[in-house]
């Protein structure tokens, strides 16, 4: 087997068991759908609610699209 074609695989097979957070400033269903391509799981984050006001960063932390809730996302994905 050629090395590349050994990466390929490798890489394949590590995309299969990768989990997928995805972030969108709208509806966390929009990008759901994204692990169903490769059967990953997927943690969406994206706002369900609508209507605050705010500075950015402030609302990003409400709406749980900050960077601890992305971090937070991730590790739930790798401890289950």
């Amino acid at each position: 087997m050629s090395g590349s074609a050994s990466r390929s695989r490798a890489g394949t097979s590590a995309a299969l068991v990768a989990g997928l957070v995805t972030v969108l400033d709208g509806s966390p269903a929009a990008l759901s759908w994204l692990g169903g391509v490769k059967g990953q799981r997927v943690s969406p984050l994206g706002t369900d609610r609508f209507g605050q006001t705010g500075d950015l960063i402030d609302l990003y932390a409400a709406y749980r699209l900050d960077t601890n809730a992305i971090i937070d996302a991730m590790a739930e994905l790798f401890l289950t």
